[in-house]
């Protein structure tokens, strides 16, 4: 049986123009859309890891009000990284110590402390023991960030897909942080009732792509609002190739790559803050001396 003329012609197939046309169409569509999908994910990984660090920002303050000190955070020295103190008694997920933007990872193989081989300059006067509030345990691999030179397990760390073992956050510890040791003058342990009377001692002078920002703060009271305790890990790789990405600063390698990154400061919030602003906001809230930005890559 044939079908009727009118009828065949109707059910003819696409021209091969025509499917053309509609691909043309559909990858013209695809190519709108994806864009703003990526942005919209990374605004939600933003937001998660903001909620991390709010947990921190809770941790760090009960820390502190169990502390002999009222230290408000349980490092040894201004570049010590340390996260044993909030983990497990103050921050009770290990999820919360990892940054969703990245693969980095956390081995939860508790150690007696007697196994401790990472021994930092201690700056506080306080034994390690001491500093994690009774705890007879600690996790290695929450003692360094995972993009950290110095951690054992670096070689083993991916930059381009953000992989590896350790934390993903960064501790400021200390006011004024430098290599040099004068009680009183530098490496000033953050504790509440320092952050609430303490006076910037220095003006600060940083490069930033060949720029001089100068942040003139000397005898200015500082506020626990503006003083960082933890913030994304954000350390100088060398990569692709020495000297490789800037520290302290969001370069497209970093968490959330050259965007910016979560911020804890002494008085409890936590907020984001743009690559833009990072240098000010940093001067603020660490008082440290040296910081220099490369253009990276």
């Amino acid at each position: 049986m044939k079908l009727p003329n009118i009828l065949r012609n109707n059910c003819r197939g696409f021209t091969l123009i025509e499917l053309l046309v509609v691909i043309a169409i559909i990858a013209i569509l695809a190519g709108m859309l994806l864009p703003a999908l990526s942005k919209a994910k990374a605004r939600a990984l933003k937001i998660a890891c903001l909620n991390n660090t709010k947990q921190m920002a809770i941790g760090s303050q009960v820390y502190a009000d169990d502390d002999d000190q009222k230290a408000l955070t349980g490092v040894a020295n201004f570049s010590d990284d340390d996260l044993n103190w909030l983990f497990p008694m103050y921050v009770s997920g290990l999820k919360s110590l990892n940054c969703p933007a990245t693969r980095h990872y956390v081995t939860n193989t508790p150690l007696p402390l007697s196994f401790n081989g990472y021994n930092p300059r201690n700056d506080t006067g306080v034994s390690y023991a001491d500093r994690l509030h009774g705890q007879s345990t600690f996790l290695p691999d929450l003692q360094r960030i995972a993009a950290n030179v110095n951690n054992p397990n670096y070689p083993n760390y991916s930059p381009a897909t953000k992989t590896g073992r350790g934390s993903s956050y960064e501790v400021s510890g200390f006011l004024n942080g430098n290599n040099t040791i004068t009680p009183n003058v530098t490496n000033i342990r953050k504790t509440q009732t320092r952050v609430a009377n303490y006076t910037y001692q220095n003006n600060l002078s940083y490069n930033v792509k060949g720029q001089t920002l100068q942040f003139n703060i000397r005898n200015v009271k500082a506020s626990p609002s503006s003083i960082w305790l933890i913030y994304d890990g954000d350390d100088s790789i060398p990569y692709p190739s020495a000297p490789g990405s800037n520290n302290d600063y969001p370069d497209n390698i970093d968490n959330h790559g050259a965007d910016g990154g979560n911020v804890v400061f002494a008085d409890g919030h936590a907020e984001w803050v743009s690559q833009k602003r990072y240098p000010e906001i940093f001067a603020y809230g660490t008082e440290e001396q040296n910081y220099n930005v490369r253009v990276y890559p």
